[in-house]
């Protein structure tokens, strides 16, 4: 009996060879879609963007929400959630706990979908807008804080050649953990929401410039994270907007500077929560929302 001797196809030969994440020993576990650690990183964005409409919740209905399905309802015209979030989401299950006579409070939970293979930490935010984790245990109002942006990042960016196939460029790029370009600015921007809410909470204003928010103790901006490089991070300038009254309002703008990083469009938060955009400067209150994950 004769043994046939079978070889890789030439398309699956260039994928191999094109991608060191295919055959490279990986010093860290990779950040690519999927992967506990991208599905952690996700989860915390996540709380940030539940925060975010809770807060827009109780500024319309003197308190907080006590399910997804009144974040999400379209009798809130918009609604302050796109999507379903009553299933799993990138591996992780929000859970929002109801408040009963405490209109002024609520906590939700981010915990993994399927423990150890879609993530490993569980997450927790309240009303102060502080995310918390645990590993192994749920966690709550007593866990500690997650820092900044707390999150393993890879050795590395790979950028596949310019010569590669549409498809397979495609495929590569999510298997080495890249983002396309404006993703980033869109992440700055609901971080940026998460930090006003809680130092809205804590000074009863919210900042004005990324000093208040960084020289503060303790920060509520990371000052010294290498990618988070306030006001330009990859490529996006983020710039406060002059208000008539910061007790009740704060406007920032992400114009791209370098399209090959930031995209070409330009992004505007408010406290609303609501991330909006234009493909030219002309952006304002009335732009159009962005989808779930980017425009």
């Amino acid at each position: 009996m004769t043994k046939k001797c079978r070889f890789l196809s030439p398309m699956m030969m260039l994928l191999f060879l094109s991608c060191p994440a295919l055959w490279a020993a990986p010093a860290a576990q990779p950040l690519h879609s999927g992967s506990p650690v991208y599905n952690e990183r996700h989860a915390a964005m996540e709380l940030r963007t539940i925060l975010a409409a809770q807060t827009a919740f109780h500024a319309a209905n003197n308190r907080y929400a006590a399910s997804f399905d009144e974040l999400t309802a379209p009798a809130a015209n918009p609604p302050y959630l796109d999507g379903e979030w009553n299933a799993p989401r990138r591996g992780y299950v929000f859970k929002i706990t109801p408040k009963e006579n405490a209109p002024d409070v609520f906590d939700a939970v981010a915990e993994p979908w399927k423990p150890g293979a879609t993530g490993i930490r569980r997450f927790f935010i309240d009303q102060s807008g502080v995310i918390r984790s645990e590993e192994g245990k749920a966690a709550g109002a007593e866990s500690p804080p997650l820092a900044e942006i707390d999150y393993k990042e890879p050795s590395g960016t790979y950028s596949p050649p310019e010569s590669s196939p549409g498809f397979l460029r495609g495929a590569l790029w999510r298997l080495a953990g890249y983002q396309p370009p404006g993703v980033w600015a869109v992440v700055c921007l609901r971080t940026i929401v998460g930090a006003e809410v809680a130092y809205h909470a804590m000074s009863g204003r919210y900042a004005q410039c990324f000093e208040e928010m960084t020289e503060a103790t303790p920060a509520f901006l990371d000052r010294d994270n290498k990618r988070y490089t306030w006001p330009v991070v990859e490529g996006c300038r983020f710039t406060f907007m002059p208000v008539a009254d910061p007790k009740v309002m704060f406007i920032v703008i992400a114009e791209p500077e370098d399209p090959k990083t930031a995209g070409t469009r330009w992004l505007l938060t408010d406290a609303s929560g609501v991330i909006r955009w234009s493909d030219t400067a002309d952006i304002g209150p009335d732009s159009p929302p962005i989808g779930e994950s980017r425009p």
